[in-house]
């Protein structure tokens, strides 16, 4: 995000108005290599999220191109979440237990999706 934003900075104050860059932050993104973590419990945290599938991410990424922004954020809940933890950092480590207890729940309900077929592979 810093790289993004300094750049697109630089440009507008070098006058460069026709340029627009954005910083695409999702949350996890199912791909194959998720797949084989479904077991690892020092992976938990990659759970931690909405799992988004790929086509989620190009939808979001494609509505860019209408509506530049800088930051993109997906989904947009996450962000303010995470502000809220950069701004109360011992909140976020009280937190952090039930959130890797809730991460190690969603692992084991993703490797239920896939066992089940009902979840994309």
């Amino acid at each position: 995000m810093a790289f993004t934003l300094g750049t697109l900075f630089d440009l507008r104050r070098a006058g460069h108005k026709g340029i627009e860059l954005s910083a695409v932050c999702p949350d996890g993104i199912w791909t194959p290599m998720l797949e084989d973590k479904l077991e690892d419990p020092d992976a938990a945290g990659s759970f931690s999220g909405h799992l988004l599938t790929p086509t989620e991410v190009a939808v979001a990424v494609g509505k860019l191109t209408e509506r530049p922004r800088p930051i993109l954020i997906l989904p947009r809940w996450r962000g303010p979440l995470l502000r809220t933890f950069d701004l109360f950092p011992r909140l976020g480590l009280r937190l952090l237990p039930t959130v890797m207890w809730d991460a190690r729940r969603r692992q084991r309900h993703y490797k239920r999706k896939i066992e089940s077929g009902l979840w994309p592979k």
